[in-house]
């Protein structure tokens, strides 16, 4: 009925977590793909040892260096149903499977499948929940995808893999929001809603965000958002004439995207720093996300523990 597709590159240090816990599923009526993406490490003896033992596993290599082209080429092989995505360092919750099947069970016309999630860092420290996405189909309706995405982290998408055949799977021009692209189409046949529950730990790390990416996260967020409000007037609206009508390839717009993403990068590391209680490193990338972007800090101090955020908004309003 599921196809778990996990894309993994040099994941040896928490492949085994995130491996042991598809194995753990309550529901374990699914095929297992794993495709490892040029690594250099121990990925590729890891995955081959659980594919020995357990025979859901289907081990594939490729070298295409990007994991939603990993995920393309697994949906090339997948059979079942529906597909779980899912990360190879990341943590499923035993019954997430379980969850996300019956909810789609009932409600089979939704096309996409999120589910809450709980931040942690490198080392496992809880940071949080991660509440985004539209919890009902009367949520959803009422998102204006004109103003925001449809939020379904990709780590934690299990989607119908019919629709997503008939409209194309991951769009590579369009890393790092590939997923929200996709999403975006496939909800032309069907709502896109979240499990409201925290099914899944995500791991973040404080270097894994590059500044490029996040430029071209904020190029192709826009676009996604413009492109549904042409689609509602009945036009087409390419990636390329969006940048150009939005000014968006001058030096002025290059370098306010590249301050915004130095800002994400420290906010990132701010929180991360908060978790792990390194306050003074805390403090220092909490200052560089203020410098870089003032607006982003303040958008983002109700991500922060709650004696600072307390602390923070005074320090703000006086």
């Amino acid at each position: 009925m599921i196809t778990v597709l996990m894309p993994a590159h040099n994941a040896e240090l928490y492949l085994e977590e995130a491996v042991d816990s598809i194995l753990n599923q309550t529901f374990t009526d699914y095929e297992f793909i794993i495709v490892n993406d040029s690594s250099t490490d121990r990925t590729q003896e890891i995955i081959e040892r659980y594919a020995a033992q357990d025979d859901r596993i289907m081990p594939l290599q490729v070298s295409v260096r990007s994991a939603s082209a990993a995920r393309n080429v697994g949906l090339e092989y997948a059979k079942g149903d529906y597909v779980a995505l899912m990360d190879s360092d990341d943590i499923a919750m035993p019954d997430r499977l379980e969850k996300q099947f019956n909810a789609a069970m009932e409600q089979p016309d939704v096309t996409v499948w999120g589910c809450y999630m709980q931040y942690m860092t490198e080392d496992g420290i809880s940071m949080g929940d991660m509440t985004l996405g539209p919890p009902s189909r009367e949520a959803f309706e009422a998102l204006d995808r004109t103003k925001h995405l449809i939020t379904v982290y990709g780590t934690v998408a299990f989607f119908r893999r019919d629709i997503c055949e008939q409209v194309g799977r991951f769009d590579l021009r369009f890393i790092p929001t590939e997923d929200s692209e996709l999403w975006d189409r496939m909800a032309e046949h069907g709502p896109v809603i979240v499990v409201p529950e925290v099914l899944q730990l995500y791991r973040q790390h404080s270097k894994s965000l590059s500044f490029q990416r996040a430029k071209d996260e904020f190029i192709t967020h826009g676009y996604i958002k413009a492109r549904y409000a042409a689609r509602r007037r009945g036009e087409t609206l390419e990636l390329e004439d969006y940048i150009h009508e939005h000014g968006l390839d001058t030096k002025f717009a290059q370098f306010g995207m590249r301050m915004r993403g130095v800002s994400m990068g420290h906010g990132r590391r701010a929180r991360i720093s908060f978790a792990k209680k390194q306050y003074l490193q805390a403090f220092a990338s909490s200052v560089m996300t203020i410098v870089t972007h003032p607006m982003r800090f303040v958008r983002q101090i109700d991500q922060l523990p709650g004696v600072i955020r307390y602390t923070t908004r005074r320090a703000l309003t006086e």
